[in-house]
């Protein structure tokens, strides 16, 4: 085994020993193996009764307010049939302990196009998390999230242009904060997997109250979908208000949020491909702001 699985054996068996059902597994031989993660310690467990994933979060956030929020949201999750099925869950540890999702691949641009009926699936799976009704304790502000990196970033960070439009943004997105619903947060394709039974919502850390169009707007992005297919996107979600101008503000903050997450992790762990990743997000944030604040800058 990998060396960060052995650092954390320990923390992982009591975990499953404490799981329902699971104790008996630990008896017979069964497999664990390391997955890629930016946030979690990611772990798959093959066993006897099934597969199984767990989730072990990064140091110093077992215990924490923000871990019980990614637990509240995928139990949520779970309970309205858009999520892993929860077997376990731990606020001390932080742990989340989920059944495995079988043939499950990331919903990316080139797989729901080839696939009839997939936009429509992504929009009815997120459609029915925003209009669940549910409240969860955090409230998902990525401007502030912004605010923080930028703090930390260097002082030419951002273009002068994606400063003056991220300024702007606030009192725009000030009209929608009313309307708060629960959202993932993080709705990359890697967290939007496309399963024999439909598309499945994975990764909670990100979730909260906020605006319906950012998990539409950011899935978009990261998607690399074109203008038209995120507004059918949008149309095929339902909900009102959710016009080309709202979503083109929640995708520049997030390609502006993107790229302060990029840069900050970059300082820590440096990685070649990161850096043109970085200046692309940038230059999208950037472009849009230009776009949304020409002229005189009015919404």
């Amino acid at each position: 085994m990998p060396a960060p699985y052995a650092a954390r054996e320990a923390v992982l068996r009591a975990v499953l020993a404490r799981a329902p059902g699971m104790a008996e597994i630990l008896r017979a031989p069964y497999r664990v193996t390391q997955l890629p993660g930016l946030t979690n310690a990611t772990f798959r467990i093959d066993t006897a009764m099934g597969s199984f994933a767990v989730q072990l979060p990064r140091d110093g956030m077992a215990g924490s307010k923000v871990r019980a929020d990614a637990i509240a949201a995928t139990r949520l999750a779970d309970a309205l049939g858009i999520g892993a099925a929860l077997v376990h869950a731990e606020v001390d540890t932080g742990a989340i302990v989920t059944r495995w999702i079988v043939a499950a691949y990331p919903a990316t641009a080139e797989q729901l196009r080839r696939t009839p009926g997939a936009f429509a699936a992504v929009a009815a799976r997120v459609a029915r998390l925003h209009g669940s009704g549910a409240r969860l304790a955090r409230r998902f502000d990525p401007l502030a999230a912004i605010a923080d990196l930028a703090a930390r970033a260097a002082a030419a960070a951002l273009p002068p242009v994606l400063l003056d439009g991220l300024a702007r943004a606030r009192s725009e997105c000030g009209r929608f904060a009313s309307h708060a619903v629960p959202i993932h947060g993080d709705p990359v394709p890697a967290n939007l997997l496309a399963t024999l039974s439909g598309i499945v919502l994975i990764d909670w850390d990100y979730a909260g109250m906020g605006d319906p169009a950012w998990d539409i707007a950011y899935f978009a992005l990261e998607a690399g979908l074109t203008a038209a297919e995120e507004h059918a996107l949008a149309a095929a979600h339902g909900a009102p208000g959710l016009d080309p101008r709202r979503l083109m503000l929640n995708r520049m903050i997030a390609a502006a949020l993107a790229a302060l997450w990029g840069m900050d992790r970059m300082r820590s762990q440096p990685a070649p491909d990161l850096t043109s990743w970085i200046a692309t997000r940038r230059e999208q944030a950037s472009a849009i702001a230009t776009t949304l604040y020409a002229g005189d800058g009015s919404g």
